[in-house]
């Protein structure tokens, strides 16, 4: 009996250690692309019971939307923060008192962190300093 329960515990922990190693692999590589959301959305539906016997779900729906995005993206409620910054900034720079040389950087960087952050669609429509800008 007690080797039974040895046995299904260890294939337990192995199960579990394999889903942790699966989730901790860096979103960024190309191996299994299709996998890893099949794997979050699993875990998502499955429960453990603490030592009180009370069910908690394997991914929480903030564990499960943070590790669903891939590496170098943001979700919306991020992309907004970063959209605000900019903006923020863009007004804080405008109110420096430039020379006439100096006067275009407020515009060139703020085009140089919205390109950035992808929010461009067009690279014409980005001012030519802020397209020769090197990564």
């Amino acid at each position: 009996m007690l080797a039974e329960i040895d046995k299904r515990l260890d294939e337990e922990l192995a199960q579990l250690n394999q889903w942790v190693q699966s989730i901790a692999r860096p979103t960024s590589l190309p191996c299994c692309p299709r996998t890893r959301p099949r794997l979050l959305e699993f875990l998502s539906q499955q429960t453990y019971y603490d030592m009180s016997g009370k069910p908690h779900p394997m991914l929480d729906p903030q564990e499960f939307r943070f590790l669903s995005i891939r590496k170098g993206t943001l979700d919306a409620q991020e992309r907004l923060e970063m959209e605000s910054h900019v903006t923020h900034s863009f007004h804080f720079l405008t109110k420096i008192p430039w020379t006439p040389v100096m006067r275009g950087i407020p515009r060139s960087l703020t085009a140089t962190t919205r390109s950035s952050m992808v929010l461009a669609t067009r690279g014409d429509s980005l001012e030519i300093r802020s397209r020769c800008r090197p990564g």
